[in-house]
């Protein structure tokens, strides 16, 4: 049997159904271990950690019933770094955060910790110098301003906001799509880990602007980690 060696946490529930498959295709699932921050919490105890003031940065994942759930960011770190440290404690070499918010003070004893958003925002500054135009999908309109802080080196972003966790329809896609050509972006980032290779299909399948889904990026990072 395969030694443990990844962990993958969500923000919300564990397993996640939309992402396991890319995930697969590089580790075997004897070797994962899914993890859920919101696992074993109730509905009442879940909507307690829902952002209440405009004050609180707001983070967005997807429960096992498919449903999307809201979340404030300060309310879930320490419910986070408990789940590290639990990965840490079932001998996980690797421990992926399935989510593109930027958390401060997440730590590990030994272990590696994969946190997206300082790779993804790193990779993207570096592209011509950060002289080109970015266009970023979000999930959520509200998550703009925050979001906004991590491009701030790349002069020409734009914004479009469209929820993988709710129906997509085809009016929306051709929505995101015009706009992105529209502004004239070079790439696109598709900025939140419940995006899938089929959303980007749908959006970008027939459009001349490039596309980068952030869970792929990392997967190729942690697959060239191991053997």
């Amino acid at each position: 049997m395969t030694k443990l060696q990844l962990a993958v946490i969500t923000i919300g529930q564990a397993p996640r159904e939309d992402v396991l498959p890319s995930i697969y295709n590089h580790f075997p699932q004897e070797a994962i271990l899914h993890i859920g921050v919101l696992d074993g919490l109730s509905a009442a105890a879940i909507e307690e950690l829902a952002p209440t003031s405009v004050h609180h940065e707001v983070l967005t994942s997807r429960l096992k019933n498919g449903m999307g759930v809201k979340l404030a960011k300060n309310k879930i770190a320490p419910l986070l770094q408990n789940k590290i440290d639990f990965a840490e404690a079932q001998g996980c070499q690797l421990i992926y955060l399935l989510c593109t918010g930027s958390f401060t003070n997440l730590k590990t004893k030994k272990s590696l910790l994969i946190e997206p958003d300082g790779i993804i925002t790193a990779f993207l500054q570096k592209i011509n110098g950060g002289n080109y135009s970015l266009g970023v999908l979000l999930p959520l309109p509200e998550q703009q301003n925050d979001i906004a802080q991590k491009y701030q080196k790349i002069p020409r972003v734009v914004y479009f906001s469209l929820s993988p966790y709710e129906k997509i329809t085809e009016e929306k896609v051709a929505a995101a799509r015009n706009y992105f050509e529209q502004a004239g972006c070079s790439l696109v980032i598709l900025d939140c880990m419940g995006y899938s290779q089929e959303i980007k299909k749908k959006i970008f399948g027939d459009s001349q602007v490039l596309a980068l889904l952030a869970n792929e990026l990392i997967i190729s990072v942690l697959k060239s980690m191991t053997v």
